[in-house]
């Protein structure tokens, strides 16, 4: 379904065996390419966050695709997210003699329409029952200065030993996380999750102070509620689970709410790329929390993870012709966040 060129540049995608189509990025891998491979390309715009610009990271894509796996990886080989924040704590002690860094972290969940934190003592408190509703109410994004979008209630924790505190941040922000059943997955994330890092710094000549700010975000993959590939992962007996009324609906509502803000966000895009006066933002929460990162002035990556298998095609071709829209959008030059003292 998918045959990568040399340069590994560009890739072409075979929707029908007569008719095949070509699409071109900054950079292709294949299956075989290692978590620290990726994030050597990513490496000048994690370091852009301690000079003090915004910066964004999304991987988009299917169910199943890899998208998890690689923004968090596993304990043997860390994904994008530890990879960035052990980058960012390294070039910070390098610095220390000129700049003065704060790095906090948040991470939160984007779960049926309502943001949760998940590093708050009261998660459990708001985990998801078995039909899927959340027992405590979702976070409010509120409009800060500049565009800014603000979660007053939302756990920020100031790293100050380095790796040792940060990645159990991480630990337990997954943990807290809705997963659930899907179609094509038996331990599919059900929602959005964004990891902000914030880094206020200090030139200790100047006095210049900055603020950049990372957003990490794994999306939720869309897929249709009656496709289950052949050969998918669903545990013996989980078919039957499935059916059951609370859970199916509980599942459907789940599917219908990511495809919701993932079309939001297609919407954002394709407003982006009209260049048109009005922006969605607040169309979902999604694009709401991430309007900082996608307005003018940032630094936008956005990962497309693929399921290379024919069965999956039309939703693999989906993920490239998204990549292909996103590839034409121009956010502008991007602005550091400074103020002097």
């Amino acid at each position: 379904a998918i045959q990568f060129k040399a340069k590994q540049e560009s890739l072409q995608g075979v929707a029908r065996p007569d008719k095949t189509q070509t699409f071109s990025f900054d950079r292709v891998f294949t299956h075989c390419a290692k978590q620290q491979q990726i994030f050597k390309e990513l490496q000048p715009l994690v370091v852009s966050v301690l000079d003090g610009y915004n910066v964004c990271l999304l991987a988009y894509g299917q169910t199943g695709s890899g998208k998890t796996y690689t923004m968090i990886g596993t304990e043997g080989e860390r994904g994008i997210m530890g990879l960035a924040l052990g980058y960012m704590w390294n070039r910070k002690q390098q610095q220390e003699r000129n700049y003065e860094y704060k790095i906090g972290i948040s991470v939160m969940e984007i779960y049926n329409e309502n943001v949760y934190d998940l590093l708050s003592s009261h998660q459990k408190e708001s985990a998801p029952d078995l039909k899927g509703e959340k027992k405590r109410p979702g976070l409010e994004i509120r409009q800060g200065s500049n565009a800014e979008s603000i979660v007053p209630e939302c756990t920020t924790v100031w790293i100050e030993n380095g790796l040792e505190e940060a990645l159990p941040l991480l630990v337990k922000g997954m943990r807290n996380r809705v997963v659930g059943v899907s179609n094509a997955n038996h331990h599919s994330s059900r929602s959005h999750c964004i990891v902000r890092v914030q880094v206020e710094g200090r030139n200790k000549f100047t006095q210049e102070c900055t603020n950049g700010r990372l957003f990490m975000v794994d999306l939720a993959g869309s897929e249709r509620p009656t496709k289950v590939p052949s050969g998918s992962n669903i545990v013996p007996g989980m078919a039957e689970m499935i059916t059951r009324k609370g859970v199916a609906n509980s599942l459907l509502k789940e599917t219908q709410s990511i495809n919701k803000s993932l079309s939001a966000l297609g919407d954002v895009i394709e407003a982006l790329l009209q260049q048109k006066s009005h922006i969605p933002y607040r169309n979902s929460k999604l694009t709401y929390l991430l309007q900082p990162a996608l307005s003018g002035g940032s630094k936008v990556t956005f990962i497309i993870a693929l399921t290379p298998t024919r069965e999956c095609v039309h939703e693999t071709m989906n993920s490239l012709q998204f990549a292909q829209r996103l590839g034409r959008v121009q956010l502008g030059e991007a602005r550091k966040q400074v103020q002097l003292v």
